[in-house]
């Protein structure tokens, strides 16, 4: 099985808006494309001239059924050689390898950027499943911390090699 990342620009954001199960003609398993809020926030960004590498989700196709199988994107622009990811998986596809698969390529599209030494990822203290996905794909856990939103979560990082 292998994942290749396909990114949203703008133009490919407005369409997932008005055709919510593909993308390039690439249809979506159930729940495999971004939520809408990841949507709107990306497409607002790019609109203020944001930086579409960092701010355009990606979504994730499983090369051989050529269906997408979950989305991620950046968190923001790099912040000292460092930038945050976020993925999910389509409920269907979870505990096959592909969330970890595709965690394994935002980290290598990542690392092919100019100047990221470190590829930053927070999880539920109580998601074992994306535990293990960050584990499997190198991360180590840094810390645990609170946050706003989601209560406890863990954090993890994995750098550059070399």
């Amino acid at each position: 099985m292998t994942i290749r990342l396909l990114q949203l620009d703008l133009a490919r954001i407005e369409a997932v808006e008005h055709d919510q199960m593909q993308v390039d003609g690439i249809v979506a398993i159930e729940n495999g494309l971004p939520p809408s809020f990841i949507l709107e926030e990306a497409a607002a960004a790019m609109r203020e001239g944001k930086d579409a590498l960092w701010y355009g989700p990606f979504v994730f196709v499983e090369t051989t059924l050529e269906r997408i199988v979950g989305s991620g994107i950046f968190k923001g622009e790099p912040s000292d050689g460092w930038v945050e990811i976020g993925y999910g998986v389509a409920s269907s596809c979870q505990g096959r390898g592909y969330a970890t698969a595709a965690v394994l390529e935002l980290v290598r599209f990542a690392f092919g950027q100019a100047g990221i030494t470190a590829v930053y990822a927070e999880t539920g203290v109580t998601n074992l499943a994306s535990r293990r996905v960050v584990q499997k794909a190198g991360f180590l856990w840094t810390a645990e911390r609170l946050c706003e939103d989601d209560g406890p979560v863990d954090c993890w990082v994995i750098e550059a090699p070399g």
